[in-house]
């Protein structure tokens, strides 16, 4: 059997994400930014640069993401696949 009453709870919940580039503070109420930011989390392999199974995580916001890899990016339009700067 469950009993039930209430008790006061905490949640922990992401409120802003800055970017390790630039260090921009994006928050969830700049909407059209917050969908736009580019998280890569990974883990190093054996011998690898980032460290042997060592993991790794990396904010970027939409301007500091297109400035790093813009021009090498392929992109598709209407079943066609591009490789431009945009």
């Amino acid at each position: 059997m469950r009993e039930t009453g209430e008790m006061a709870c905490v949640n922990v919940c992401v409120i802003a994400v800055v970017c390790d580039k630039c260090g921009k503070r994006i928050t969830p109420d700049e909407w059209i930014e917050w969908q736009e930011i580019f998280r890569f989390s990974g883990c190093g392999g054996y011998g690898s640069k980032f460290g042997d199974l060592c993991p790794f995580t990396l904010d970027l916001c939409e301007d500091c993401w297109h400035g790093l890899v813009g021009s090498l990016v392929k992109y598709q339009v209407q079943d066609k696949i591009y490789k431009d700067n945009i």
